[in-house]
């Protein structure tokens, strides 16, 4: 085993745990601020439409309140690590035959 696979194992596994954990969470999260907004068809709606709907939620929440309001902190916090992982996985897997 390299270094190069070493390093992508030790650092993108856990990541890739917390990433799918966290996206649990900021679902979950959108469907209760959709419901505290716009009521139980908004979180409906969320619900059946995760990715669309924090991006939707992203941009309303920003818009209103500014994009430094925690939310909007946590779902660009979510993509950088997103984007992060992806590029160490790219980078790990360039050595393996």
């Amino acid at each position: 085993m390299s270094v190069r696979e070493k390093i992508t194992i030790g650092i993108g596994a856990p990541l890739w745990i917390l990433i799918q954990i966290g996206g649990i969470l900021i679902h979950v999260w959108t469907i209760i601020l959709a419901y505290a907004f716009s009521g139980l068809f908004a979180a409906a709606i969320t619900f059946c439409m995760p990715v669309i709907s924090e991006l939707y939620w992203f941009v309303k929440i920003g818009s209103r309140y500014g994009f430094n309001h925690q939310y909007c902190i946590i779902i660009m916090g979510f993509i950088g690590v997103s984007i992060f992982v992806f590029l160490l996985a790219s980078w790990g897997s360039k050595d393996i035959k």
